[in-house]
């Protein structure tokens, strides 16, 4: 029992650091709209297979899908935060043509782009308002 022990603690020791290289090779790329899975494989020092067994099984994504997954989060973000507009997002995330960030967004997040701002801006205005709502009723 106790080497089936120190063989899941290193399993998921294993899993952690292959966890932080991906993540680390997609945030160095995620601009880069050339990058491609076989340079993926290269720096992360796996075959085209192994990277995608072992994708698949931590993230249950391929290699394609959690690359567009990453960088459809990361512009989710980035919409919520930034002040850039939505054309520059997509190119600092990878894409090229908007037509299909917007697609792909849409598919992931649930809206387009563009719904995806408005929400967010009536979030920030609405805890705006309540802050200035809380802090007037302080000042009475």
């Amino acid at each position: 029992m106790k080497n089936l022990h120190f063989y899941i603690d290193y399993e998921k020791q294993q899993d952690e650091q292959f966890a932080k290289r991906v993540e680390r090779v997609l945030k160095k790329n995620i601009s880069n709209s050339d990058f491609t899975v076989d340079e993926f494989c290269n720096l992360v020092f796996m075959s085209r297979s192994c990277l995608h067994r072992n994708l698949k099984k931590l993230t249950g994504f391929s290699t394609t899908e959690l690359l567009r997954q990453y960088r459809i989060r990361v512009a989710a973000e980035m919409l919520g935060k930034s002040s850039a507009n939505i054309l520059e997002i997509s190119r600092k995330v990878g894409f090229c043509d908007y037509c299909y960030f917007s697609k792909c967004f849409k598919k992931i997040m649930k809206k387009t782009p563009k719904e995806y701002l408005a929400d967010k801006r009536e979030q920030r205005l609405s805890r705006i308002l309540q802050y200035v709502a809380h802090t007037s009723q302080q000042c009475s």
